[in-house]
């Protein structure tokens, strides 16, 4: 079991890794430490903070040119919403996160955008 204390010492490291990167000029390294900061609130069920970290990640990773790494948080945002059951918003990053892993050839992605897929579709038959 993960204690409150553990939690906000991840988050006091990844803040400071943040900071280091931003200092530093790395644009991806930042975007990544946003990604684990994502997960943490994720984690935590504090689903507006991790879409919005996310989000800004998505942003740092498009700047850097890093398009597996926006298709990984693009697969991660998609998971959050489906967690929060906006299918549509969930559908429309999944399936943007999958072309962006076809574009890179990561296939591994592309079967983490297709497995969320794959629950966003059970949600919807459960639904309805």
């Amino acid at each position: 079991m993960i204690c409150r204390n553990d939690l906000d010492a991840t988050e006091q490291v990844l803040g400071h890794a943040i900071e280091l990167h931003k200092e530093a000029q790395d644009v991806r390294g930042k975007a990544y430490d946003l990604q684990r900061l994502g997960d943490l609130h994720l984690c935590t069920n504090q689903f507006n903070d991790a879409e919005q970290v996310l989000n800004s990640a998505i942003e740092l990773h498009k700047e850097a040119q890093d398009v597996q790494g926006e298709a990984y948080n693009l697969a991660w945002l998609g998971a959050i919403r489906l967690r929060r059951n906006r299918l549509d918003d969930a559908e429309q990053v999944l399936n943007r996160a999958i072309e962006l892993h076809k574009e890179v050839q990561d296939v591994e992605g592309e079967a983490v955008g297709r497995d969320l897929l794959g629950w966003l579709h059970l949600c919807r038959n459960k639904n309805k």
